[in-house]
């Protein structure tokens, strides 16, 4: 199983141990790099790795069945905001689908911009989004905590350590998306990355969980870590990432995110005058 679990007493004590991940298997450090770690945080370390569609519709979707949603929300998304996307038709994305080569490879090209684009504003998706910054998931996994009971989880993904990916048409797989997308701005500001979980199912393809991969022992791929960190670490750790510009109004660039920060700078770090 390619899966660690551990419980942590601090959040520098999460930092360091990125850091030993990157030193015992040579990854770099740069987050543009592909091939390297990747992060998510979650305000509540009972949650696991759930997408939200998952969380909608159960943990196995067709693909078809899905794209068919997307495609009925495309006219009224276009409408609202002024922007077309060009993206496969139902016909189009069917042929893909019939094909585990296609599917495997091509598929996460198709329609990127609009899928992703879905994501970030709330729609449900296959996609878990990652950040290449173990300080942005940190705050991702803070921003929402409930102190003082319970942990908070980040997670560390590792596709493959540049060997290429082994598979075939019978076993369920993992693909990542990088940094190099046209979408959301939310995309570049929280240094984005996607991964989707597929079961080929003999040309009709179903979105699984995540832990079908990860819980089978394959080397050389599909690593993952989860580090749980006493929500009580919630003020420290967001005051320290507000710092260096890590807050809800830098990962977000909204009005109510500014509003979001500047409350946190007001009563969470000066408090309320008696």
């Amino acid at each position: 199983m390619n899966k660690e679990v551990a419980t942590l007493s601090s959040w520098e004590e999460f930092l360091d141990r990125v850091m030993e991940i990157r030193k015992e298997y040579k990854l770099p450090e740069d987050s543009t790099t592909a091939g390297g770690l990747i992060f998510r945080g979650q305000a509540d370390s009972e949650w696991g790795l759930v997408t939200s569609l998952e969380r909608i519709a159960g943990s196995q979707t067709s693909l078809m069945s899905y794209y068919r949603k997307v495609l009925c929300c495309l006219p009224q998304v276009e409408a609202f905001i002024g922007k077309t996307w060009e993206i496969p038709t139902y016909e189009e994305y069917g042929d893909i689908c019939k094909s585990y080569d296609k599917l495997s490879i091509k598929s996460f090209e198709l329609g990127l911009e609009f899928l992703i684009y879905l994501r970030h504003h709330g729609f449900p998706s296959p996609f878990l989004d990652w950040s290449r910054s173990p300080h942005i998931a940190s705050f991702f996994a803070f921003q929402e905590a409930n102190p003082p009971k319970g942990y908070v989880s980040i997670f560390c993904f590792l596709e493959t350590m540049g060997h290429g990916k082994g598979g075939g048409s019978n076993q369920s797989f993992i693909q990542t998306i990088g940094p190099y997308v046209r979408t959301h701005k939310r995309h570049h500001l929280q240094q984005s990355n996607y991964t989707r979980c597929i079961d080929f199912n003999g040309g009709n393809p179903q979105y699984v969980n995540h832990y079908s991969v990860i819980n089978k022992s394959v080397e050389n791929q599909d690593y993952l870590w989860e580090f749980k960190i006493p929500s009580t670490e919630k003020t420290k750790t967001l005051i320290h990432l507000d710092m260096v510009n890590i807050n809800a109004f830098s990962l977000y660039g909204s009005e109510e995110s500014l509003m979001s920060t500047v409350a946190f700078r007001e009563f969470e770090i000066r408090g309320i005058d008696p």
